[in-house]
């Protein structure tokens, strides 16, 4: 069955500065980008035909950073140790050997005068970063990169992915995953639909990677 690949540089400004940040870290980077250019896109987000939960949730960031002048952080927090042995993946002792508290990793952000903002969904972050608007630390070299890949993977059967790569195309986030189990759209799912969802769905078949 043949594939389908796609690539695509997205040039960035690593020598830009804000007075305001987002700013989101996972375990290979640190991904930032201004406040008020993420205004700009979250408004105009908002104008397009998406669903409604994802409407309300540019409302609420929007009004959030609307409501002061801070900045704001997120950060990712990997598997804890008990939930990778139940989803029975492989070396749990391993993992939890390498497992540090509370994020899973090293931490490097600097959070000093920043709000946590909870708020912040995967699919703005990865908006961002494809329209080239946000700076992207590659926590490896301590170094801002000024190129960035989008790479799409389709194996036709279902499987594959979509995912942002530093220049030397090592993975650091991920923008979707596609798989043949019929997954809902939970970016586009009402609270109460997701926790319906939850309540209803083993744990070793839900997805680690929703930001809700």
């Amino acid at each position: 069955m043949s594939e389908y690949r796609a690539l695509k540089l997205i040039k960035l400004d690593k020598e830009k500065s804000y007075n305001r940040t987002l700013q989101f870290e996972n375990i290979n980077s640190i991904i930032s980008f201004s406040v008020q250019e993420f205004l700009d896109y979250a408004l105009k987000k908002s104008k397009d035909s998406i669903c409604l939960p994802k409407k309300t949730a540019l409302t609420e960031i929007i009004n959030l950073i609307n409501s002061g002048k801070d900045s704001y952080y997120l950060i990712e927090k990997e598997l804890t140790p008990k939930e990778y042995r139940r989803l029975h993946y492989p070396r749990p002792r391993r993992y939890l050997k390498d497992f540090i508290e509370p994020y899973g990793y090293k931490v490097i952000s600097d959070t000093i005068a920043k709000l946590v903002n909870p708020e912040l969904k995967y699919w703005m972050i990865s908006d961002m970063c494809l329209e080239g608007r946000c700076n992207v630390l590659d926590k490896r070299l301590n170094n801002f990169v000024d190129t960035i890949y989008f790479q799409i993977i389709d194996f036709q059967d279902g499987h594959g992915g979509e995912s942002l790569h530093f220049p030397d195309m090592k993975p650091f986030f991920n923008v979707e995953v596609y798989s043949d189990v019929a997954w809902p759209d939970f970016d586009c799912m009402s609270s109460e639909e997701y926790e319906k969802w939850k309540t209803h769905t083993p744990v070793s078949k839900r997805n680690k990677k929703i930001n809700r």
